[in-house]
C-alpha cells in the first residue's frame, strides 16, 4: 500500500527517470563532440528517425557546488548571467527538483524565440555534480531508451 502512495510514487519516478538519464547520457554512443576547451566539452547527439537532439555538456566550475546550485535555483535572476535571456518565469511547479519555465530567448539581432521547458535536476552531493534534463513539457523521456 505505501508504494502506491502519492509521494512514494513521485519520488520512485523521479528516480526512475534520473537512472535512464543517466544512463543515456553517460553511454559514449552516438554522441558527437561538438565544442570542447580545457574547462568545457559539448557533444550533440540526433537520433535517427526523430526531429528532436539531444545535448550533453559537462563543465568544470572553480567554485563550490552550492554556489551553482544557487545560481540554477534562482531562475528568476537567469538574465543577469545568461545574456541570450530576455526572461524567465515559472509557470509550473517550483521545487529544487523540477520547474517549468517560459523563457525567451534573444537568438539573434532582431529574433526572440519563447520556449516552454520542463527542467529536472538531479543533485549529487558526494561526487559533487548537478544533471539538468530539459525537455518541451509532456516530452519526458521521448527519445530516450528504456531501462534495458
Amino acid at each position: 500500500a505505501l508504494l502506491k502512495h502519492t509521494a512514494v510514487a513521485q519520488v520512485r519516478m523521479e528516480r526512475e527517470r534520473y537512472e535512464r538519464v543517466s544512463r543515456y547520457c553517460l553511454s559514449d554512443q552516438g554522441w558527437q563532440l561538438s565544442y570542447s576547451d580545457p574547462d568545457a566539452r559539448l557533444w550533440v547527439k540526433i537520433e535517427p528517425g526523430t526531429d528532436h537532439f539531444f545535448t550533453r555538456l559537462r563543465a568544470k566550475m572553480d567554485h563550490p557546488l552550492r554556489y551553482c546550485l544557487a545560481a540554477a535555483l534562482e531562475h528568476d535572476l537567469a538574465p543577469k548571467w545568461n545574456t541570450a535571456l530576455k526572461f524567465a518565469e515559472l509557470i509550473g511547479p517550483n521545487r529544487p527538483t523540477k520547474i517549468r519555465t517560459h523563457q525567451q530567448l534573444h537568438v539573434m539581432p532582431l529574433l526572440n524565440v519563447d520556449v516552454v521547458v520542463d527542467i529536472d535536476r538531479f543533485f549529487n552531493m558526494d561526487h559533487g555534480f548537478v544533471s539538468e534534463a530539459i525537455s518541451s513539457p509532456g516530452d519526458h523521456d521521448e527519445g530516450v531508451p528504456a531501462a534495458k
